[in-house]
């Protein structure tokens, strides 16, 4: 049933731009301020669980009361807090905010491109692009981490209550909070993201070129860039994929960076689904 919920909460998501009204976060706002205002500790990890786990643990449970063994609910209830998890805004949002910001600065001609073997810590590639180019390439990327495959992945995990958890952590490490309530929700928030970052890259590899991705992913296994849970390995593996018009169906590439990287992540996205439906095919 997980599968089902993940496809309709994401077609409602994708084709109902109007739902992103729906999905206010106003309350939850509220919520953490008067945690933090009426809870006498200053520990930023004990706030976090207040405030991102009452919520979860409340929602889960008064959702699981309410439906009951109602398998009909079970799927409509998921699928509502599955699609109202994909926010605040959507994926397609983002994309047309960079591509706006792109032909403004176009416009202005106010880029000036550089040797990308020039950039720190970035991998060479075979053509020239501004830093500004790669930077929109990276937001893309966490854009779809946070509004797609991290809900996914934790909903596949735990269900409602994975969903909930990493959407209202994402939410509180972006709010105007304690420095230390701040950081230690960015912390758990790198926490669940991480395995997620490991699986996005498998998926970019099967649609471009496992072994050249292989090769960028494997300087990272080891364990203090695991300790540190750091996600470089995604982004950079993406700007080579994209830079190099790896599993592109324009060889010429003729296509800009942004485009490239929205079709490499829908198809990123088309493998977790394949992967799902055949484990639910072998009886997972």
């Amino acid at each position: 049933m997980k599968l089902l919920v993940l496809l309709t909460a994401f077609l409602l998501s994708h084709y109902l731009p109007g739902i992103s009204r729906l999905r206010s976060f106003g309350w939850y706002r509220w919520w953490a301020q008067k945690v933090i205002q009426w809870v006498p500790v200053r520990s930023g990890e004990l706030l976090v669980l207040l405030i991102v786990g009452l919520p979860t643990l409340l929602i889960s449970v008064l959702l699981n009361v309410l439906v009951g063994d109602n398998h009909l609910l079970q799927l409509l209830v998921s699928t509502l807090v599955v699609a109202w998890c994909l926010g605040p805004d959507s994926v397609r949002a983002e994309v047309t905010a960079l591509q706006d910001k792109a032909r403004a600065a176009r416009q202005d001609d106010s880029q000036d491109d550089v040797p990308s073997q020039l950039l720190q810590g970035r991998e060479p590639v075979t053509q020239r692009f501004s830093i500004a180019e790669f930077n929109e390439v990276d937001r893309i990327t966490q854009a779809t981490l946070e509004r797609w495959f991290a809900v996914f992945f934790w909903f596949l995990v735990l269900g409602i209550p994975g969903a909930l958890l990493y959407r209202l952590t994402e939410r509180l490490s972006r709010f105007d909070v304690p420095e230390s309530v701040r950081q230690a929700a960015a912390t758990l928030k790198l926490v669940l993201e991480y395995p997620v970052s490991w699986l996005m890259v498998i998926a970019l590899a099967v649609v471009s070129d496992f072994e050249k991705i292989w090769e960028i992913k494997k300087r990272y296994l080891n364990w203090d860039n695991i300790r540190h849970l750091q996600q470089k390995f995604l982004y950079q593996s993406m700007e080579f994929a994209v830079a190099n018009c790896l599993g592109s169906d324009d060889p010429e590439c003729r296509v800009s960076l942004l485009e490239r990287t929205t079709r490499l992540t829908w198809r990123m996205l088309v493998v977790w689904f394949v992967v799902l439906s055949l484990l639910v095919i072998a009886g997972f």
